[in-house]
């Protein structure tokens, strides 16, 4: 299995880090995966799966977009980045704030093309789980 990760740049609190390592460490357990795939020079949430995927000794693919093109071709080159992570993946882990228009977008173009995915949105003061059923877990309690 070829594992995407998506997320929210602005889930960097220790809290929100030790959640998406419990998240991506138990999916790593029970899966097997051939590499992980994600969207390069993220801040938060990706940035985050990747330094917690460096221990775990699988392969990760970075797609990164054009930071040289101008304001709307470097937006023509981030769809196309998203587009590639998710062409890639067969299953996704996505870790919103539940703001993100941008993580949003991601988890549309996830439907769009019928890939399975996981969302959790996570808060400063709750984690909500969204797969089959939802189920709300407090941050501080995980």
């Amino acid at each position: 299995m070829i594992l995407g990760i998506f997320g929210s740049r602005s889930l960097k609190s220790d809290k929100s880090y030790n959640f998406i390592k419990s998240k991506i460490e138990e999916f790593v357990k029970k899966e097997k995966i051939e590499y992980i795939v994600l969207p390069g020079g993220i801040k938060g949430a990706c940035e985050s799966a990747l330094k917690i995927l460096s221990s775990q000794l699988i392969p990760v693919k970075l797609f990164f977009y054009s930071h040289e093109a101008s304001k709307w071709g470097r937006i023509d080159s981030i769809r196309k980045r998203t587009k590639d992570v998710v062409n890639e993946g067969d299953y996704f882990l996505c870790f919103h704030d539940g703001i993100s228009k941008g993580t949003l977008w991601d988890i549309e173009l996830l439907k769009k093309k019928n890939k399975k995915y996981k969302y959790y949105i996570i808060k400063e003061d709750s984690i909500e789980d969204y797969e089959y059923e939802e189920e709300i877990f407090n941050i501080d309690e995980v």
